[in-house]
């Protein structure tokens, strides 16, 4: 346990570039180093700093006062003026100052402060003094002389919290304007924010970077909840400043296909797919010139293509590196292997109080506790999920508490998992122990929060939930309970509603209680009324897709695409419904794959006893066909759903397969052919009355005629388009005849038209 915690103001420094000037001038350099050293020491002792350590040419100081530490730092950069390695080559000093509760044990300080300092210091340039915002708002009022703080405005650092304000110390004595700072707004990636910092570890994130710069493919193993994730994050954001095309998170714990795999790449990388060209094909040719992280994580049941997609890019990319993590190794050539470990004692300690501070921030341990704390960190084995667990309980037990009812659980679980490792007893016993503590209530919730694939809203949960609590309790109440547990994680906040989610080792095991603890038919009614309410949510955005609220329903079918996914593989009438009101989602973001796949899947699966729906769905994978350029197969398809439509006298599906057909036939240069398509649909059109279907072909068929060069019958078309989508009021649609419109005037020159 720490000795004792104390409010401090730190200085981290550091020379920019001093691995450089050392290869180049080793003996001036250690010159200059002394000198440097000197001025520091000097500059420190007089504003009462502790140097409690140095690294190299690093020095971390602490202060009694934040306005010591901004003292102590304007008057070294001024000492350190006109120290020079040679002629061209000065030594120029980063500084960084924070100030924060820190841990104070065997003459150093540890703690989340020290870190936070470490990352500022890490994004700042040569002689530039970066302050956070913690310790401008102490020291402000009380600046050195001539000195001011210059607000830089809100980063994310290395630690991947929210973005905090940094500011710079500027003084007319120090250079004024540097280069942007690196930190991640600035470095493209995807990694998200973290809701809780990174605990220790430090010796364990540097290993893996180490490893990461020898190796193009490292994986990190353990079993579920040691931490392999948030290890891997922490790594790829402090080797991002060495990663100029960044590094890109894929979270492949709900995906069940394994063919899907290379569609979640291109998603997350922002590529759409291109006729013609295999995913792979496409992946190998972006990656290929570019310096690039890939953390492919929770791959341990996709190993087999996970292996051959990542053996063939890195084949073929050279300046590609891949950091995975699964449970087992991916049995890759050329993988590097980094067993993640368990918190050791002190950091184990450290990561359980930092962790109570969440739920309880003024929790000030007695030596009584703090001796639990130490025996409930061994008990558990260190491991990361456990102690999460364990803390949250904190808010009703004390940790002598704690300690004794683990002792009970641990006892009375004692040999009943045989065959798993002692690591994965441990964390299956927290689990059981914290679910044994819930209420019949809070447990059938648990259970029932286990259909869920990829999080959830609190509409969806009280929707398709709402008979798993038998009316003995409101959803919220019990969602809210779960969440101040940490069995359920929040997400989001503001102006954005909250989503919620099980953490992959928490949903498994509400899976496998659900399965013995719940009724066949109460599992059953779940997976209905889940794929109930995504069906309804599917048919909603389709419409609202067609509108001005197109951006905002992309986003919502984006973030439930894993449940979307769940409810198709349900089975039945429903999941084919929900397929068909996808197919402008999946064209929209490029799925073009997996859209068709899901499409041959409900094509073979509908009965003949709905040819209006199977015409749809011939018509949606015909379009998602031409998107590929398989422009054969989608002409079969569509004449297909054509045939039917005729077939059932449905004169607005066959007026839309025509028009597709129209669009078939320019693609491949036969334009007297579409114009036939494109007039036959526009009579079925006005014979049904279907306005939008109209305005949409004249639209079409003046694009045509515009590509002709019949430009005063290209103008008659998106004339008659306009003044029919501003009868239906669809903005966007009306913003496409008006930009037609100008690109017709744009050919003959009129340009105020």
């Amino acid at each position: 346990m720490p000795d004792r915690l104390q409010t401090c103001a730190f200085l981290f420094t550091d020379i920019e570039g001093s691995t450089r000037l050392w290869e180049r001038f080793p003996e001036a350099m250690r010159v200059a180093l002394r000198e440097h050293d000197a001025r520091l020491r000097t500059v420190f002792a007089a504003h009462r700093g502790d140097v409690f350590k140095t690294i190299g040419d690093a020095f971390c100081v602490a202060f009694p006062q934040a306005q010591d530490a901004l003292a102590a730092a304007l008057a070294a950069q001024q000492s350190l003026r006109g120290l020079l390695v040679t002629e061209d080559s000065p030594v120029r000093v980063r500084m960084s100052a924070h100030l924060g509760l820190a841990e104070r044990r065997d003459d150093d300080y540890f703690g989340p402060t020290l870190n936070r300092t470490a990352r500022q210091l890490s994004v700042a340039c040569g002689g530039q003094v970066l302050v956070s915002d913690a310790l401008r708002i102490v020291a402000e009022a009380a600046l050195p002389g001539g000195a001011s703080l210059r607000p830089l405005g809100e980063h994310r650092l290395k630690d991947l919290e929210r973005p905090e304000p940094i500011y710079q110390l500027c003084h007319p004595d120090l250079p004024a304007t540097f280069p942007p700072l690196r930190s991640l707004a600035t470095i493209p990636n995807n990694l998200p924010q973290q809701l809780s910092p990174f605990v220790g570890r430090e010796k364990a994130v540097a290993e893996v970077a180490s490893l990461l710069a020898e190796s193009r493919l490292v994986t990190l193993t353990g079993s579920g909840g040691i931490g392999k994730t948030r290890l891997a994050f922490q790594v790829a954001a402090d080797v991002l400043e060495g990663l100029p095309d960044g590094a890109f998170f894929l979270d492949f714990a709900t995906l069940s296909d394994p063919n899907l795999i290379p569609q979640v790449l291109v998603e997350t990388l922002g590529l759409s797919e291109r006729p013609g060209q295999t995913e792979e094909e496409h992946l190998v040719e972006y990656l290929c010139p570019r310096t690039l992280l890939l953390l492919w994580d929770n791959a341990e049941h996709l190993l087999d293509r996970s292996g051959e997609l990542i053996s063939h890019l890195l084949e073929n990319c050279p300046t590609l590196r891949i950091l995975a993590t699964s449970r087992e190794p991916l049995g890759t050539p050329g993988e590097r292997v980094w067993r993640v470990p368990s918190f050791p004692q002190a950091e184990a300690a450290a990561f359980f109080l930092n962790r109570v501070a969440l739920h309880q921030n003024d929790y000030a341990p007695t030596p009584e506790a703090e001796e639990s704390i130490a025996r409930i960190c061994r008990r558990l084995d260190g491991i990361p999920l456990a102690l999460e667990l364990a803390a949250a309980r904190v808010q009703t037990l004390s940790p002598q508490q704690i300690e004794a009812r683990l002792s009970d659980a641990f006892r009375l679980l004692a040999g009943t998992h045989r065959g798993v490792l002692p690591r994965q007893q441990t964390v299956r016993a927290l689990i059981d122990w914290s679910y044994d503590l819930l209420d019949d209530p809070e447990k059938r919730l648990l259970r029932a929060l286990s259909v869920f694939v990829g999080g959830w809203t609190l509409e969806a949960v009280e929707e398709v939930c709402g008979g798993d609590t038998d009316g003995e309790a409101d959803v919220l109440d019990l969602l809210t309970a779960l969440v101040g547990k940490s069995l359920v994680v929040a997400e989001g906040g503001g102006e954005a509603a909250y989503r919620y989610r099980l953490l992959e080792v928490l949903r498994q095991y509400c899976l496998e209680r659900s399965k013995s603890e719940d009724a066949p038919e109460r599992v059953e009614a779940r997976r209905r009324a889940h794929q109930r309410w995504y069906g309804e949510l599917a048919r909603t955005a389709e419409a609202a897709l067609q509108t001005s609220e197109q951006v905002r329903w992309v986003r919502t079918l984006e973030s439930e695409h894993d449940n979307l996914r769940q409810a198709q593989e349900v089975g039945g009438d429903e999941a084919v419904r929900i397929t068909s009101a996808l197919v402008a989602f999946w064209r929209l973001r490029g799925y073009f794959s997996e859209g068709r796949l899901r499409l041959d899947r409900a094509l073979a699966q509908l009965s003949g006893s709905e040819p209006t729906l199977r015409a749809k769905l011939l018509s949606g994978a015909a379009q998602l066909a031409s998107q590929q350029g398989d422009y054969s197969r989608a002409s079969a398809l569509q004449e297909e759903s054509l045939s039917l439509a005729r077939t059932q006298g449905d004169g607005v599906q066959a007026g839309r397969a025509l028009v597709q057909l129209g669009l078939l036939a320019v693609s491949q240069g036969e334009f007297e052919r579409a114009r036939a398509y494109y007039e036959e649909g526009l009579q079925l059109f006005q014979e049904a009355d279907e306005t939008g279907g109209v305005a949409w072909t004249h639209n079409i068929m003046g694009i045509l005629s515009r590509s002709l060069g019949q430009a005063e019958e290209a103008r008659e078309h998106f004339l008659q388009s306009l003044s029919l989508q501003r009868r239906l009021g669809k903005p966007q649609n009306i913003a496409a005849c008006l930009n037609n419109l100008g690109l017709l005037a744009l050919d003959r020159g009129a340009y105020d038209e």
